[in-house]
Order: structure tokens, then sequence, then C-alpha cells
């Protein structure tokens, strides 16, 4: 048996274990929760943002740290992190601008910090936009990746 896969699903069952237990987990919580997937088939940032929120405005905010790599290779996956001081954030939505379907990733948060991290492919350079729902509306803030040949700075797109 290989020994990665074992802890890595070990690792998984204790965590829903965990969940499960505290309540934080439920199958009402999963059916509550779900995202309208209007949203993944939007063309658009603007009608994805409708589709979640209700809503295409977004106001900047400086207190949403959104961490991504300045350069990357076109083949690679990047890592994206996201996370503020804003009391009661709601949800997080990721979007990449210059993608056929913008919305990346998306997350319902339930008593939790502002914190969310994830892997994406991106095929182009592209501005990365995090979206934050708080009790106070939808905030936002956005840096650029630039995809490049081999992640050195000689631009692919």
């Amino acid at each position: 048996m290989d020994r990665r896969l074992f802890l890595g699903g070990s690792g998984v069952g204790a965590l829903l274990f965990f969940l499960e237990a505290n309540r934080l987990v439920t199958q009402s919580n999963a059916a509550m929760n779900s995202i309208p997937q209007a949203a993944f088939d939007a063309r658009s940032e603007a009608e994805a943002l409708v589709a979640l929120f209700g809503t295409e405005r977004s106001q900047p905010c400086d207190r949403i740290n959104l961490s991504v790599p300045f350069v990357t290779d076109a083949a690679l996956g990047v890592q994206i992190r996201i996370w503020s001081a804003i009391e009661s954030p709601r949800a997080i939505a990721i979007m990449i601008r210059n993608s056929e379907h913008p919305l990346a990733a998306f997350v319902r948060l339930k008593k939790a910090q502002c914190f969310f991290s994830t892997h994406l492919k991106v095929a182009k350079t592209t501005p990365v936009i995090a979206h934050v729902l708080t009790v106070d509306g939808l905030r936002s803030t956005s840096k650029t990746i630039k995809v490049t040949n081999g992640g050195y700075g000689i631009y692919a797109h």
C-alpha cells in the first residue's frame, strides 16, 4: 500500500469526523449551502457575482490580503491564498478574469475566520480577484499573475 495515499486518506477521514462531531458539517448544511450552477456557467465576472450574491457591485477593500505568485509557468498550478481581519465573513469567491468561465472557486463560511487557500491553473496573464461577502456588503481585492514560458520572464500570452 502506498504510504502517502494511506496517510492522506487517514487525514481526510479524521478531519471529516472532527467536523461532523462538532456539528460544523451536516447533510442539511450541505443542501442549504448549495452553489448555483449558473455562477460557474457564467461567462463574465458580473454574471457570476449576480448568481452568487445578487449584485455585481463590489467595493475595493485594503483589509483583504491576496497572495498569488507574480510570475508563473503556463503548465503549473499556482497557490492562491486569501485572508483578512474582516469580522464575520460569509463567503469567498475567486475570479480569474481572462477565463472562459471566470468563477474559479467559491466557499461559504460559517462562524469562521476569513482564510482560504487553493491551487488553480492559470493559462494566460490575468487579474485574479478575491470577493469576500461580509455583513457590510461585497468587498474585493485583486492582483495580476503573469504567465510566461518556463516561468522566467518571457511572456507566453
